[in-house]
């Protein structure tokens, strides 16, 4: 057991000296001297814990989340979340809605920063959840690469339908993957009772988190719908510029 603990380390320590590099299962494992089987192994531990972050279409691993969140380095994504903060603000005023900036870690939508309305009926959304039951989740996996998403599906299968009560078929899917690309956003109603529109913030021409507004639908009239879109597009547009030439 001491053993296993003590390659985890390591591979965490040779894959922290470059984090932003994807390291294929040969750079890790032959480094280190250890068996590409077990290493794999012990590799796939580390994903599910989000300690390393697996990066499909490019057949490597980067570091995770918690890496980063364990020695409380304030570089990962402080950048984003500085510059996300104030157009979160800036949309909870003016709708009196609740914002959140949001990105995706495996199958889960998890929340990085919430900004909460004053309304005493607010929507409640836990900081992780099931991606596909989000409109950021689901916003995020549809601007995933072809082979990105192939893998998803082929990991975590495919999403329920509106209803909630039986799987969507594939071909149904990939229908709503188109339109979203399309649109370059998500509005989900799943229940008739919370509206989630989300749109995608850019790393240069990478999608890397999702800003979104939730709010009861009872508040929701067509034209508030239609302002919130278009605000939160210029929010999602205004982040991106910045952290692109930061």
């Amino acid at each position: 057991m001491i053993q296993v603990i003590d390659k985890a380390l390591d591979i965490i320590e040779l894959i922290s000296q470059d984090p932003e590099k994807i390291w294929p299962l040969g750079s890790v494992a032959d480094p280190l001297n250890m068996n590409h089987g077990t290493c794999a192994n012990i590799i796939k531990t580390l994903v599910n814990r989000n300690y390393l972050e697996r990066m499909p279409a490019k057949k490597g691993y980067k570091l995770g989340m918690m890496a980063y969140k364990l020695t409380a380095n304030r570089n990962y994504k402080n950048e984003l979340m500085t510059i996300a903060r104030s157009e979160m603000t800036r949309l909870t005023k003016l709708f009196n809605e609740n914002t959140l900036l949001a990105v995706l870690q495996g199958s889960k939508r998890v929340g990085i920063i919430r900004i909460s309305c004053e309304h005493q009926i607010q929507v409640i959304t836990p900081a992780e959840k099931d991606a596909y039951d989000s409109s950021t989740g689901r916003l995020l996996i549809a601007m995933k690469s072809d082979e990105e998403l192939e893998e998803f599906i082929k990991q975590n299968g495919l999403p329920k339908d509106i209803t909630g009560k039986r799987k969507l078929s594939k071909r149904a899917f990939m229908d709503e993957v188109k339109e979203i690309r399309n649109e370059g956003c998500f509005a989900l109603l799943p229940d008739d009772q919370v509206l989630g529109v989300a749109y995608p913030i850019y790393q240069q021409d990478q999608v890397i988190a999702s800003i979104s507004i939730y709010a009861p639908a009872f508040r929701c009239t067509e034209t508030k719908k239609k302002k919130m879109q278009i605000e939160l597009e210029k929010a999602a547009q205004a982040i991106s510029s910045r952290i692109s030439f930061a």
